[in-house]
């Protein structure tokens, strides 16, 4: 079981220096020596996302961080519920237009 722990935060570690560019889910599985597949599942299974759901969640925490309150607010209230990645919701408790 450690090896999949390790693998899975030297991915997670990788996944958030590398937020300027493009995920490539093969090149992360060969770093944990699984095929994509595999890889795939475990990062999932431990992660509670896919490496996509976290890449993008991490670029979204950035952008927030970036952008005045206003923006942000007037950005996150176009969108519905259900576009907004696990990491959000679980963090942000209800949809925008339900805090008016």
């Amino acid at each position: 079981m450690w090896l999949y722990e390790e693998a899975v935060s030297r991915a997670v570690s990788y996944v958030a220096s590398q937020l300027d560019e493009a995920l490539d889910l093969v090149r992360l599985a060969r770093g944990a020596a699984l095929s994509p597949f595999h890889f795939h599942r475990v990062f999932r299974g431990m992660v509670g996302e896919t490496p996509l759901e976290l890449h993008r969640g991490l670029r979204m925490e950035r952008a927030a961080w970036r952008t005045p309150l206003v923006v942000a607010m007037t950005i996150a209230a176009t969108h519905r519920l259900r576009y907004r990645p696990r990491r959000l919701r679980k963090s942000v408790p209800a949809a925008p237009s339900r805090a008016r």
